[in-house]
């Protein structure tokens, strides 16, 4: 399904330091120019790799002070798709340490529910959730646990995944035109997906993720019957008029006004 929609560009702000983010950048363009992608994780090696360094100081989150520059980028793309109506219903797909909570509650969304699915739930989330009936958080698959949510009829749900995407091998499995969604038509599914280049600390202690591009992640989910209204690109520079050295990117998805999705 072709659609207009809106093509926006951002440079990070401010830099990571430059010199060992290139680094990087030029080493994961290497392994996949001579075809090395790591192969992919079994949810258990993720989930293990994750218990073990979500609360050590020295790694990152992409919610952590340690990494404005992808937050901000994320959350100010969130708070734009979400812009038309101020209270949602939201559903987080790979949702970390749990942080987006308070942020979206800090850029004046009102949340009338928040679900927040993990391979890893800590007992502090656990904790939060219990002094809060509006807050669940849920440990498992995403793929598994995305369809055990019911439909909300008199709210307005946004879908909200922060790279989540890239650990699953199989789009189909998370979403198809054969499996029901708990949306209906007019909710926002909103996805932040890292390409070309990897900049984070899983891809050296052994967690591979797959780097889709913007139209094959747009493609699957327009299939499914998601329209796509906004598409926003991060970049490490911007020299003149050129942006420099794309890092990821932001798809903003419509649900169909008729028919139903999934």
């Amino acid at each position: 399904m072709s659609s207009e929609h809106h093509i926006s560009k951002s440079v990070i702000l401010p830099r990571p330091p430059i010199v060992w983010g290139t680094l990087v950048g030029i080493k994961s363009r290497i392994l996949k120019l001579i075809g090395f992608n790591g192969g992919m994780n079994s949810p258990e090696r993720v989930r293990e790799y994750y218990a073990t360094t979500r609360y050590d100081e020295q790694s990152v989150d992409i919610i952590d002070a340690s990494t404005d520059w992808y937050r901000d980028f994320a959350m100010s793309f969130a708070l734009g798709a979400f812009a038309e109506q101020r209270s949602y219903r939201i559903i987080e797909l790979g949702c970390g340490q749990g942080k987006t909570v308070s942020a979206l509650e800090s850029m004046c969304i009102e949340l009338k529910g928040y679900f927040g699915i993990d391979l890893f739930i800590s007992e502090a989330q656990h904790s939060f959730s219990l002094r809060n009936d509006k807050i669940e958080f849920l440990e498992g698959r995403l793929e598994e646990l995305f369809h055990h949510i019911e439909q909300a009829p008199e709210e307005k749900t946004g879908v909200l995944s922060i790279n989540a995407l890239c650990y699953l091998v199989r789009l189909g499995d998370l979403m198809s035109d054969a499996r029901p969604l708990p949306v209906r038509a007019g909710d926002s599914l909103i996805l932040v997906e890292p390409f070309p280049s990897i900049f984070w600390e899983s891809w050296f202690n052994g967690i591979s993720i797959k780097l889709r591009h913007p139209k094959e992640l747009s493609s699957h989910f327009e299939q499914c019957g998601w329209e796509l209204k906004e598409v926003r690109k991060l970049y490490l520079f911007k020299i003149g008029r050129f942006y420099v050295w794309p890092v990821s990117y932001g798809l903003h998805m419509k649900s169909q006004d008729t028919g139903d999705v999934g």
